[in-house]
């Protein structure tokens, strides 16, 4: 069997994209199912909109439907029509969903992005632009994406085929490259500008967590479509070395949704917790007498506001550590 691969041309280049791209398909579509139930069922919050679960869920089955997609065509590739080397060109290497699927999911996210700096700052001019600009690049790599997969369905007779499958996977690449770019420097720059523009030091430190996040989530799927983008340019368009990361493609744009709104909904957590915490040490702090009763009993104004002072002082002092590693 291995000679007869070799002979016939198959070489691991081939192979091993397929490979690798469905068993890494399949570790994100189990993470994402994860993440699912953390964000239904651990640490629900009722304030999410309609449109946010509706979109998780979408993304979801999207999901579950290119995984299945991605196997498929693999499955064709490296067992069914194993030795037989026209079988790694066409729909069978590239089945027609999955660049579609893929759209689909990063069209989602786009928006959802777009959505949460018009939220931010609607009554600014420019970020409405902004956020009209994503949603319109969004739209525009979904539709190139699809129209990536009914060409890929086409006999590969069809004359104008190949013309329009370069075309609209340039479209669909250079778009989303565009629109994650425009996402990542905007959420970037409101959240620098709103920690220079606080004065607490728990509202900077949170602020620089969701710098954090806003980065290892949003340049994840930047790096990954930037080098997708480099493999289909300089690569030839027969080759398979990109096919590894169109696989994943889908999978980690469903994946930083639903992990923007899981750090998001801790992060709401956090913020509840320092005010639980100060009380309790306040009660903790209190067990001698009220300060009110204090000043009553107290002859001199002066003495009693030197009583407030140090309890105050000890209160902050003894609050601030427990502050500090709740945020």
């Amino acid at each position: 069997m291995a000679s007869l691969a070799t002979n016939t041309g198959i070489t691991v280049s081939n192979t091993a994209p397929l490979l690798v791209g469905t068993v890494i398909t399949w570790f994100l579509s189990g993470s994402l199912l994860v993440q699912c139930y953390d964000f239904f069922y651990t640490n629900h919050l009722d304030g999410d909109l309609k449109f946010i679960k509706v979109a998780v869920w979408v993304c979801l089955a999207v999901d579950q439907v290119r995984s299945m997609a991605v196997t498929a065509g693999a499955w064709q590739s490296l067992v069914v029509a194993w030795g037989n080397p026209t079988n790694f060109y066409g729909t069978s290497v590239f089945p027609f969903l999955t660049v579609p699927l893929t759209g689909i999911e990063s069209c989602i996210v786009q928006i959802f992005f777009a959505w949460r700096i018009w939220t931010l700052k609607r009554q600014s001019k420019i970020y409405r632009i902004i956020s009209s600009v994503i949603c319109l690049v969004a739209l525009m790599q979904l539709s190139a994406a699809i129209v990536r997969g009914v060409a890929c369905a086409q006999p590969a007779t069809l004359s104008s085929r190949q013309h329009t499958l370069n075309l609209s996977a340039e479209l669909w690449l250079w778009g989303t490259l565009i629109c994650d770019s425009i996402i990542v420097a905007t959420m970037t720059f409101l959240l620098v500008r709103a920690k220079l523009e606080s004065s607490f030091k728990s509202t900077k430190r949170l602020i620089d967590r969701l710098i954090l996040i806003t980065l290892e989530t949003a340049a994840v799927t930047l790096i990954t479509t930037l080098v997708q983008l480099i493999f289909y340019l300089r690569s030839p368009p027969s080759s398979l070395q990109q096919l590894g990361i169109m696989y994943i493609l889908g999978g980690l744009y469903a994946n930083v949704l639903l992990s923007v709104l899981n750090g998001r909904k801790r992060a709401r957590c956090r913020l509840v917790e320092p005010s639980q915490t100060f009380s309790l040490n306040f009660a903790q702090h209190s067990t001698t007498a009220p300060l009110s009763s204090i000043s009553e009993e107290s002859p001199s104004s002066e003495v009693s506001s030197n009583t407030q002072k140090d309890e105050e002082s000890q209160v902050k002092s003894d609050s601030s550590p427990r502050r500090e590693a709740a945020l």
